[in-house]
């Protein structure tokens, strides 16, 4: 009889300790995921930054560099979403930030990727078949696909050289 009562408070006494154990993870993984709620909320920005062309410069490259390693064809919402990212690390007035996010995807979009739109071929649809931005309503709105120059596929050619001399 007290084998079996022995027996039944040995086997609560190790669940109370393994659970005991398993809340303890689960509120270090709670704390680690507030922090990481708070620093996304609130992140710490680089205050005295200065945000000039270099700067502007320096930051589409990291949004294409964000590109390139995620995807490998990106569209605008893409984009604005990471420069969105990387204009929220610098203090600005809301006004600033949202003029800057523009100008970086208009870097990133306009001058550092190949478009991959499907090239024109020619055939125009009537007027009561076009958008009002004039594009075909045959295309999906807004999704020619951008892509890097060296992560898509393409090769950059090599300038020509002179040839070498001939070994004699």
């Amino acid at each position: 009889m007290w084998g079996n009562y022995l027996a039944a408070r040995s086997d609560l006494a190790r669940t109370l300790v393994r659970d005991a154990e398993a809340a303890a993870r689960w509120a270090r993984s709670m704390a680690a995921a507030m922090v990481r709620l708070a620093t996304a909320l609130h992140p710490n920005p680089i205050a005295g930054t200065p945000v000039n062309a270099e700067w502007v410069q320096d930051a589409a490259g990291r949004v294409l560099a964000v590109m390139e390693e995620h995807r490998s064809t990106w569209q605008i919402w893409h984009v604005r979403a990471e420069a969105q990212r990387q204009v929220r690390a610098v203090e600005l007035q809301a006004a600033q930030s949202a003029r800057l996010v523009d100008l970086l995807i208009g870097d990133v979009l306009g001058n550092l990727s190949v478009s991959l739109a499907r090239p024109n071929d020619g055939i125009t649809e009537p007027a009561v078949l076009r958008r009002s931005d004039g594009t075909s309503v045959y295309s999906v709105a807004l999704s020619a696909g951008r892509g890097s120059v060296m992560r898509s596929g393409f090769v950059r050619h090599a300038a020509p050289t002179a040839a070498a001399p001939a070994a004699g």
